[in-house]
């Protein structure tokens, strides 16, 4: 495997030593208002210019006086604001943090004499005007590789998201989706049981409507681009306060409200009625709420007498959140959140041979803090707590026998960072993150006999201290360590991290290297077995997977508006749970989403791994109403067990590659309208299976697969073409969107699993979703009072 992984850092060098990339930088926003000084009437038009910075970055304010500047690095900068009849203001010192965008409110003064010197400047401005505009890009400053930055607009625009933010991650080279109706990804190979999803900081197990492979219309998250201002998505290099993930991270981040004006948005789709609100409550502090509902279409069509849903019983779900932000308070700044969503689905499957009923109902709240304790000490502190009611009921013919598997689960957390400034190049970062369990499990499978029964209190903690270091502001360090301890288990991991970037003029080389550890699903540890006739537990001592990493990746800015990325990586796994038994052969990287439920033998800590691989992208960022981005990737994943012997990762697809592609043309008066089309072409290999042994299954009268080529026959190739037009039109204070989105336009049909079908003796296959064409109106109404000071 080290010659493997030799072989292709030494290829990905030998390409790419021409490169060194364009180093991402964390960004964030600078927006607000100007009016004018004497009659406190907003100011259209105003030319609001990012100085000596390059590329250009340059906006003007709309028709109410507001503005916003996008992807402004993080740190202190410098804004010239110009207006043909007002004088012309530079504002020295506007101080951008990486929480939260920087809200700036000015007032300007009526202009008596205009020079021919300024009248040129407005002039020159003017043909800068839009001349380079870069979508939001950048890293959390405590990991300077491996994550890509979503915001809302990209939500909105790009095709095949289905207004659903976890559908564009696939988007990112390395990340492919299982299927298209489970709505999971496999980051660089790697089974989606090991993605984290974070909302606000707060861990949540599975954040998607629906997760469950017979939800005919597919899963997707109790998230969209209403309720989400952004999100990250982590895939290597994790910083020491980013922990539960061995594979990838995504953490999204709930709208806060515009601290301007009121804004109010209705969404009408096949799929989903919704309402969202923002507003502000003190324009002069910043503080807003943001709020939203949302339900399903279907079922009030059924609930209507109009069944329009052909299978049975229309699925249905609902979900709501809400933000209130309180910032430059006497105590520091407050944000109060919340999310919930329930969803219950009937599926109906000739194709499993069952009937199967699923509840599913999520919840988390909290309180984040943020407080200058002193000149160089910061303090951030989130506060809170998520449950969870997940239940799944399968009844099975011929006989009338079911297998049930019931989760009631309450957390509650406090996390805790401190930031020391040590001077204006190194920060120490000193935290700690506790979380208490309360645990109500009951698994059983079609026999009837409970293999998981358990009521039962848990805690895990874990601390990380790590440094951030520049050197000559062209050499960025991050030194960190990370400890964890599960109760349950008796668990405990020390993970060291290294990250290191070398920014150039265009360019910049990151390296990153570390370990990240992780515990296994709850019901993994409480797998309950009969000894002597007295209930064990085989799994309970189970140790956490740990994930080896390194990566090598390099950015190149070809020209202002194109940069080229490569990286190289390699990941090596130990503490895989494998069979204790060798005759019995069982990874538990390999379970898919169908075997979750399964009983699972007693495992050890002897399995091994790798997964290693290069991925290439070449971006041509949004400018005069274009864009287009070309991802590619290619890796080898494989896991060993007691046996020795190497087996495939299920998710071991080869090859994943993305094509996006978008046009928008504006229309009407100044432009206010726009009709924009948006593609992608989505390409990636099909997924590793054990097949099914017919002769054994026949005489059996049941599944039964071939394990002496476990995981040794692949699917089809997975592909798609998706297409989204969409046609805005403003009017006064109104938006008005129409969207005409198609997902799967060629109906391609994949085999992704296979099921054996007693009844009639066949083979029967399970694929992805086809095509689906979907309808949408969106509506937003801004408002904003004449003399908000």
């Amino acid at each position: 495997m080290y010659v493997t992984f030799l072989k292709y850092l030494f290829l990905s060098i030998t390409l790419l030593l021409p490169f060194i990339s364009v180093g991402q930088i964390s960004t964030q926003r600078i927006k607000g208002r100007i009016i004018d000084q004497e009659t406190n009437e907003p100011i259209s038009g105003v030319e609001i210019e990012l100085m000596n910075y390059v590329p250009l970055k340059i906006t003007s304010t709309d028709e109410f006086g507001e503005y916003e500047l996008r992807s402004i690095p993080i740190g202190t900068h410098r804004l010239m604001l110009i207006h043909e009849h007002y004088q012309t203001l530079i504002v020295p010192e506007v101080e951008v943090v990486l929480v939260q965008p920087s809200i700036l409110n000015i007032k300007m003064k009526k202009e008596i004499f205009i020079s021919a010197v300024k009248d040129l400047t407005v002039q020159e401005t003017a043909k800068k005007k839009k001349k380079f505009t870069e979508r939001s890009q950048g890293v959390n400053p405590d990991v300077v590789s491996s994550v890509f930055i979503y915001n809302d607009d990209l939500q909105l625009k790009l095709a095949g998201s289905h207004d659903d933010p976890l559908q564009l991650v696939s988007n990112i080279g390395g990340i492919r989706p299982t299927t298209s109706f489970l709505n999971e990804q496999s980051i660089r190979g790697n089974n989606p049981i090991f993605t984290g999803y974070r909302v606000e900081g707060i861990p949540v197990d599975n954040i998607n409507h629906l997760p469950y492979p017979q939800s005919t219309i597919g899963s997707f998250s109790m998230l969209n681009p209403y309720m989400v201002d952004k999100f990250d998505v982590y895939t290597g290099g994790l910083s020491a306060n980013i922990g539960h993930a061995a594979a990838g991270l995504i953490n999204a981040k709930l709208k806060t409200g515009n601290a301007q004006r009121t804004d109010i948005n209705f969404h009408f789709s096949p799929l989903w009625l919704e309402a969202s609100a923002e507003m502000p409550i003190q324009r002069d502090k910043g503080q807003s709420l943001a709020f939203g509902y949302r339900h399903s279409a279907l079922s009030l069509f059924d609930k209507s007498g109009l069944n329009i849903w052909l299978q049975g019983p229309s699925p249905s779900f609902q979900d709501a959140f809400f933000k209130f932000h309180l910032p430059r308070t006497k105590s520091g700044d407050f944000t109060l959140f919340g999310l919930w969503g329930m969803s219950k689905n009937n599926a109906n499957s000739e194709l499993w041979l069952q009937n199967t009923t699923l509840d599913n109902m999520q919840a988390l709240t909290g309180v984040r803090h943020q407080v200058r304790l002193s000149a160089k000490t910061y303090m951030n502190t989130t506060l809170g707590g998520s449950f969870r009611d997940y239940s799944v009921t399968s009844y099975q013919s011929p006989s009338i026998s079911h297998a049930q598997f019931d989760e009631t689960k309450f957390n509650a957390l406090l996390i805790s960072d401190f930031e020391f400034r040590i001077d204006r190049e190194n920060i120490l970062h000193v935290g700690v993150e506790g979380d208490y369990y309360n645990l109500n499990l009951l698994q059983s499978e079609f026999q009837g006999l409970p293999i998981v029964d358990f009521k039962g209190q848990t805690f895990y903690t874990q601390a990380h201290a790590y440094l951030h270091s520049k050197y000559k502001q062209f050499l960025t360090f991050n030194l960190g360590l990370q400890a964890q301890y599960l109760h349950l288990s008796k668990a405990y991991g020390i993970s060291p991290r290294i990250q290191m970037r070398a920014e150039f003029v265009n360019s910049a080389i990151v390296f990153d290297a570390g370990i990240q550890q992780q515990q296994l699903p709850w019901f993994v540890y409480l797998q309950r077995g009969i000894k002597d006739g007295n209930p064990t537990y085989p799994n309970r001592q189970l140790e956490f997977i740990r994930n080896n990493q390194a990566s090598l990746s390099y950015q190149l800015r070809m020209a202002e508006n194109w940069l080229l990325k490569a990286t190289g990586y390699f990941q090596y796994y130990d503490n895989m749970p494998v069979a204790a038994d060798t005759a019995v052969l069982f990874i538990f990287n390999n379970m898919d989403a169908r075997q979750m439920r399964a009983a699972i033998p007693a495992l050890t800590n002897n399995g091994k791994g790798y997964h290693t691989g290069a991925e290439l992208s070449v971006e041509k960022f949004f400018n005069r109403g274009f864009y287009s981005s070309l991802t590619g990737s290619y890796l080898d994943a494989k896991y060993f067990t007691s046996n020795k012997k190497a087996y495939n990762a299920r998710y071991n697809a080869r090859y994943y590659a993305v094509f996006l592609l978008g046009k928008e043309v504006n229309f009407g008066a100044w432009g206010s309208n726009s009709f924009s089309f948006d593609t992608r072409f989505m390409y990636c290999g099909g997924l590793y299976y054990t097949p099914i042994d017919i002769v054994a299954s026949v005489a059996s009268g049941h599944e039964v697969l071939d394990w002496n080529n476990a995981w040794g026959k692949r699917g089809a190739d997975y592909w798609s073409w998706d297409l989204k037009l969409t046609l805005k039109i403003k009017k006064g204070r109104s938006n008005h969107s129409l969207i005409l989105e198609g997902l799967n336009l060629l109906n391609i049909k994949s085999a992704e699993a296979y099921i054996f079908n007693p009844s009639n003796i066949t083979v029967n296959s399970m694929g992805n979703m086809g095509r689906t064409i979907l309808l949408s109106y969106r509506f937003n109404l801004g408002l904003v009072k004449k003399n908000p000071y």
